[in-house]
């Protein structure tokens, strides 16, 4: 009877540690698969970072050139203005 308890728990440690190391490898797996993640979704921060940058020097420069653009619309506009204020003032 002894014997046949000690088989038994022996069998049941083996068991026992047999879950664990299966279990850990479980784990184990997860952390490296959450890793990968990790580093995929880090890459994507950087590339969206940099774009964002990019888009900011674009716009930047493209409210920089309206801006001087519509700055010379509108001096035209003055200057046919007081041309046509000149031409009416003269013909009334």
């Amino acid at each position: 009877m002894e014997e046949r308890s000690r088989n038994e728990w022996n069998n049941f440690k083996a068991d026992d540690q047999k879950r664990w190391i299966n279990n850990s490898l479980v784990v184990e797996e997860k952390i490296r698969e959450i890793s990968k993640k990790e580093e995929r979704l880090e890459e994507r921060v950087t590339f969206l970072e940099d774009r964002t940058l990019e888009i900011k020097d674009v716009l930047s420069q493209f409210m920089g050139n309206s801006n001087r653009e519509f700055s010379k619309i509108i001096n035209l506009l003055k200057e046919w203005f007081d041309e046509t204020e000149g031409l009416t003032g003269r013909l009334g």
